[in-house]
Order: C-alpha cells, then sequence, then structure tokens
C-alpha cells in the first residue's frame, strides 16, 4: 500500500503508513514529521470499538481505510464491519493547524444493508 502524505503548513508534513492490509479493511497510522521531531497522531474517536483511552479520551492510533481531501487537511476514514460495508465506524477530521480535531463521528453495530452515508451520526463539530 502506498502511504498517504500531504503538506500541513511550510514546516509539517503528515505521513499516513500502512500497517496491515486484510480482505476488506487497511489500516495506517500517522505521524506528523516537523523539523526532524517525528509526532504519532492520535484521533478522538468518541467511543468506537478500536479506540483507547489517553488523558480521559477515548482515542485512534490508526485509521481504517483512510482518505484524505485535496487540500490535505481533513482525514476520513471508514471501518467496515463487513465486506458488504453496510454496518462499521466512519469518522472524518479536519486540521487546525496544530491537531487533527474530531468534525464527525458516526456508527452502526448492527449490519442490515444500510450505506455508511446513512449510519447513525454519534458526533458532529460545529465547524466555524
Amino acid at each position: 500500500m502506498e502511504p498517504i502524505v500531504a503538506r500541513l503548513s511550510a514546516r509539517q508534513t503528515l505521513w499516513g503508513i500502512c500497517n496491515w492490509a486484510a480482505a476488506y479493511n487497511i489500516g495506517y497510522s500517522f505521524f506528523i514529521v516537523a523539523e526532524g521531531q517525528v509526532t504519532p497522531v492520535v484521533f478522538e474517536d468518541h467511543g468506537s470499538s478500536n479506540g483507547r483511552f489517553q488523558n480521559g479520551v477515548s482515542v485512534l492510533t490508526e485509521l481504517v481505510n483512510p482518505s484524505i481531501s485535496r487540500d490535505g487537511l481533513t482525514l476520513s476514514a471508514t471501518n467496515a464491519g463487513r465486506g458488504a460495508g453496510d454496518c462499521g465506524e466512519k469518522g472524518e477530521w479536519v486540521w487546525d493547524g496544530e491537531r487533527f480535531q474530531l468534525l464527525r463521528y458516526g456508527r452502526l453495530d448492527t449490519c442490515r444493508g444500510i450505506v455508511a452515508s446513512e449510519w447513525p451520526v454519534i458526533y458532529r463539530a460545529n465547524r466555524e
């Protein structure tokens, strides 16, 4: 799998590296490289089944099936619960100049033939 690379600022570059690949899901870890320093990126997730707690907040340390916007400032991910893609989790995070902020997070735990765009939204930020 190809790495995901995006320029976040004149000094910061986002790198996404594939950790694993399965039948219909691909997992990536993300890092910000700035002035020779490499910092792992964590993504707030509001209770993902794959999340862990860090400083009292549920976070992901990798994204499944990630994609990035043209400007490189918004990451999206959809973790399919099965090959049909009719259950799972999806999120969207936007770069605010310092970190990726959760913009939207949705989840459907029971596979029912419902497309991802129709899954319940658990969290939606006010975008300014």
